[in-house]
């Protein structure tokens, strides 16, 4: 009988399911988040529970066996959160224990292939965010950035914010997973984040929620970016080349 993992939807309980499959020697037909999971009635269902121990064990393994790389592409397929991905990063691992180090050479495999191009979005998503997130400064002296990226990368930007902007208190909120990478002038770390005040996420000057002095850096902003530009040149499709239009709504010069 066919066997189905199901999960958390946790990275730790994504790697505890991986730990139970090669411990087992079990080829699941697939591994599903809980919650989204279709009842099949001709297979077995496995619910595994995340277990710290068995995710340690299984990264410190990957890691004397492989390079940083093939960590890195484990972690990132994940956060791409792709249709399937979890089944394609198990079918990865075991490829990497039979052609080791050089299985990203492999591109005509189906599974390389699969977990090539969802840690290429990610990457690509993660670079593009770090140059496109504006900070608003609230009233309690935070500076607050939302996002709605495709994968999950909130946690990737936390390095490169805490080294650009060490000095001051920022919060970068991920309003589609409901979670934010928070810092508070000495450890950055991951929150989940259900209430908040939806104000803060418009422009709206009259709101209450921004200190006086990002009311005025706003509006500098729009007359700057207004004043560069030229008109003649406009080219929409070259800015949604750079910026999909889909990014826009959280900067404040397309507010202008």
């Amino acid at each position: 009988m066919m066997v189905n993992y199901i999960y958390d939807g946790s990275f730790q309980g994504f790697l505890t399911v991986c730990y139970d499959a090669l411990e087992n020697r079990i080829n699941p037909g697939g591994i599903s988040i809980t919650e989204n999971y279709h009842n099949d009635l001709f297979s077995e269902i496995r619910e595994i529970s995340p277990d710290r121990d068995k995710s340690a064990k299984l990264i410190n393994y990957l890691k004397k066996r492989f390079d940083y790389e093939t960590i890195q592409n484990v972690y990132y397929s994940f956060l791409s959160e792709c249709s399937d991905i979890e089944k394609a990063i198990l079918d990865y691992i075991l490829l990497c224990f039979k052609f080791g180090k050089n299985v990203d050479g492999y591109h005509s495999n189906d599974c390389v292939k699969k977990i090539n191009e969802a840690v290429r979005k990610v990457t690509c998503e993660k670079h593009k965010f770090i140059g496109i997130i504006r900070f608003k400064l609230l009233k309690d002296g935070i500076f607050y950035a939302s996002i709605e990226p495709d994968n999950n990368i909130t946690g990737l930007l936390i390095n490169h914010f805490k080294k650009r902007f060490s000095c001051q208190k920022w919060l970068i909120h991920d309003i589609k997973r409901n979670i934010g990478a928070i810092y508070n002038l000495k450890t950055a770390s991951l929150v989940n984040i259900e209430n908040y005040d939806k104000n803060i996420l418009s422009f709206d000057n009259d709101s209450g929620v921004f200190h006086e002095d990002e009311i005025e850096f706003q509006n500098l902003w729009k007359t700057y970016f207004k004043n560069i530009c030229i008109k003649e040149r406009i080219n929409p499709r070259l800015q949604r080349q750079f910026i999909p239009v889909r990014y826009w709504k959280y900067l404040v010069e397309k507010q202008a």
